[in-house]
């Protein structure tokens, strides 16, 4: 049992081991108007990994093309639990076109520090003012000393930037395009016949799957109007109910149909 001394130096010594850690650093896609296809450096650094006292920063500078990956294996970095603060310790990655900058992505570095298994992360950055667009991936792991965080998620920024995925306009009309056998049953049930000058209305009707939709929607409306006790409130969600129940019951056949 140490005491005293002894103890001090045992924690101060512990406190100065490092962790390692290899990282992998992938420039997916970058969309930049407009491209003269010049070659694109890649900047990317790792401040403020104690939370307090002095910045620490590590740079590597490597020139990168489009899709093309760069590693930087095997950092040390010396950080512990002790003086590591989560949300403090950012990693700035920045790809320029000469002495212009095309973007530059914000990370939070813990994430690097869950475990010795690889873990990957993707940022998306879209910049109006440069007109670019920037997705990095980064992968890391850590190759000596013991786990930072053993459990729980690890703490990134709020990604402010990121869009919803795009579906193209091809594969969305396959999708809500009727199938084979209800183009069929729709031939089948027109009220359309040969000579009559009336357009061709099919009789589309409500399926079961599709009523027990409707029955739980107007189930869950109920429960969460004697919930609401503020009338006025409740007036607002009654219309926008309202609104939810007329879509559910539109004649429209490219609706619910995967449901």
């Amino acid at each position: 049992m140490l005491t005293g001394m002894g103890a001090f130096l045992a924690r101060l010594w512990r406190r100065k081991r490092s962790q390692c850690f290899e990282i992998q650093i992938r420039i997916e896609r970058v969309e930049h108007y407009p491209f003269e296809g010049a070659d694109l450096i890649a900047q990317w650094s790792l401040a403020n990994f104690k939370g307090h006292t002095r910045k620490a920063r590590v740079d590597r500078r490597q020139s990168a093309t489009w899709n093309e990956t760069f590693t930087v294996p095997k950092i040390a970095i010396p950080i512990d639990k002790a003086t590591f603060r989560p949300g403090k310790a950012t990693m700035f990655v920045t790809l320029t076109e000469g002495k212009a900058v095309i973007g530059s992505v914000t990370i939070d570095a813990s994430q690097f520090l869950t475990s010795r298994t690889w873990s990957t992360a993707r940022h998306l950055l879209r910049d109006s003012r440069t007109n670019s667009r920037l997705q990095v991936s980064i992968k890391s792991r850590q190759t000596k000393g013991s786990p930072m965080f053993q459990s729980g998620t690890p703490v990134a920024l709020p990604d402010r930037t990121a869009t919803p995925p795009r579906i193209d306009s091809t594969m969305q009309a396959r999708l809500l395009e009727p199938s084979e056998g209800e183009r069929k049953r729709m031939r089948q049930s027109s009220t359309w016949s040969a000579g009559d000058r009336r357009p061709a209305e099919p009789i589309w009707k409500p399926t079961t799957r599709r009523s027990s939709v409707h029955s739980v929607v107007q189930g869950i409306i109920g429960e969460s109007m004697a919930d609401d006790a503020d009338h006025d409130h409740g007036q607002v969600m009654t219309a926008c109910d309202r609104a939810l129940i007329n879509e559910l019951d539109g004649s429209s056949i490219f609706r619910f149909r995967t449901i």
